[in-house]
């Protein structure tokens, strides 16, 4: 009867291991898509920033043309 109760006990521990492994597997993929995500967001929100500064400095540049064109017909 003993031998009976430890092959179960293996069975059981095998099955559990072979299913913990597939979740433990899925949650770090799903881990690694969510950094993956995040990251793409971030690089999204740098390009944002860049191309509004970008705009920012060449409006700049285009008010200064301006004023100094003004001034020199002045």
């Amino acid at each position: 009867m003993g031998s009976l109760v430890v092959q179960i006990l293996v069975a059981v521990l095998g099955i559990g291991g072979t299913l913990a492994s597939a979740l433990l597997t899925q949650r770090s993929a799903n881990r690694a898509r969510d950094r993956e995500l995040q990251h793409a967001r971030q690089v999204q929100a740098d390009e944002r920033e860049y191309a509004t500064g970008q705009a920012r400095i060449e409006a700049r540049r285009t008010c200064y043309a301006a004023l100094s064109a003004g001034t020199r017909e002045f």
